[in-house]
């Protein structure tokens, strides 16, 4: 309350919430500052981070090459896009949409992704999501499942990056309305965004790490029909399984699959891009524990390769065509740069 009562002070103080245009905001940086609006550039005056421009509507703006940013309403909420556009640009240049970790620092993924865009000419769509509006639920789990009771049922522990999970406790409702789904933003962003721009591509690329890399792979496995070409999902801390005796958040029981969709699943091209020291001793980013969760193992490297294993014998009992892959990069652990450099490489190296 103190810090809402001193950002609302300093928001007068300094020329915030009045009544003149809104043109500047700071970047995302977690505090109450992060929803002030101000009338001319300069440092925030809460966390001293520099202002910038406020983005406008894709519809209400136009894109410059090089790095900037617009928004795009999703229902009831907005999404900020922070774009990348090279300077030789064409109506067939690749487009890859990256989703960023738990951090929702889309502008940081953008700017990971800048040397590969200038050097192999592709358009960066990098998207936020505002936590206060996409929970973990929301965010994590892509509006697949609402009313999650997650901080009952979890306890952090001690000295480390591990978060551990009383699964008994857990409580959620599955969201059978798909247009409620995260996924459904993807190719909305797309869609807008080759008509600004007079694009003629049909598809896009998608690289999602950590958190982005836990949305990529449900996304996978629950909306096999979108707009997106080769789907990256690197470093997920824990997976949803293609198996239909689990509950969620580890399985798909309760969602009615078909047959044709589980093809459809299998047929895409997802790529699970794992760092090889992304295990047990890993540090960074949070980890699930739980009994269900270890079974995949202990690390994100693990669990990875246990959900690629587990893909393929779905696939193979079913007799199903199998299009996934499974790529390690070696001495590189949850490092979204690193991994954004490797899924360069592997997209678009000729």
């Amino acid at each position: 309350m103190r810090s809402l009562l001193f950002a609302f002070f300093i928001c007068i103080l300094f020329g915030a919430c009045q009544s003149v245009p809104e043109q500047y905001i700071c970047m995302p940086c977690g505090l109450d500052c992060d929803t002030l609006v101000f009338d001319r550039p300069g440092t925030c005056p809460h966390c001293q981070m520099s202002l910038i421009e406020k983005p406008k509507q894709l519809s209400k703006t136009k894109m410059q090459q090089g790095t900037g940013s617009f928004l795009v309403s999703q229902k009831a909420n907005t999404v900020q896009v922070h774009y990348y556009l090279p300077s030789d640009f064409s109506d067939y240049s690749n487009i890859l949409m990256v989703i960023p970790g738990a951090g929702r620092d889309g502008y940081e993924y953008r700017d990971a992704w800048i040397e590969a865009a200038v050097a192999n000419n592709i358009l960066i769509l990098s998207l936020t999501f505002p936590e206060r509006d996409y929970p973990f639920e929301d965010y994590h789990m892509a509006g697949l499942i609402q009313h999650l009771n997650l901080e009952e049922s979890i306890e952090r522990v001690a000295n480390t990056n591990q978060v551990a999970l009383t699964e008994e406790n857990l409580q959620y409702q599955i969201e059978p309305d798909t247009s409620k789904w995260l996924f459904n933003i993807f190719d909305n962003v797309f869609e807008q965004t080759v008509t600004h721009l007079g694009s003629s591509q049909t598809k896009y690329d998608l690289f999602g790490h950590s958190a982005g890399g836990q949305i990529l792979h449900r996304m996978a496995l629950f909306y096999p029909y979108s707009k997106a070409n080769r789907i990256v999902a690197a470093n997920a801390g824990f997976y949803t399984l293609p198996d239909t005796t689990l509950a969620m958040p580890f399985g798909k029981k309760g969602y009615p699959t078909s047959h044709q969709q589980w093809k459809a699943i299998f047929e895409q091209s997802l790529i699970l891009l794992l760092g090889e020291k992304d295990n047990e001793q890993e540090n960074r980013g949070t980890l699930l524990r739980s009994p269900t969760a270890d079974e995949q193992g202990l690390g994100r490297f693990a669990r990875g390769q246990y959900f690629f294993r587990k893909g393929k014998e779905v696939a193979a009992r079913d007799q199903l065509p199998f299009n996934w892959q499974l790529k390690t990069v070696p001495e590189v652990g949850h490092d979204f740069r690193e991994m954004s450099k490797a899924a360069a490489a592997l997209l678009y190296s000729n």
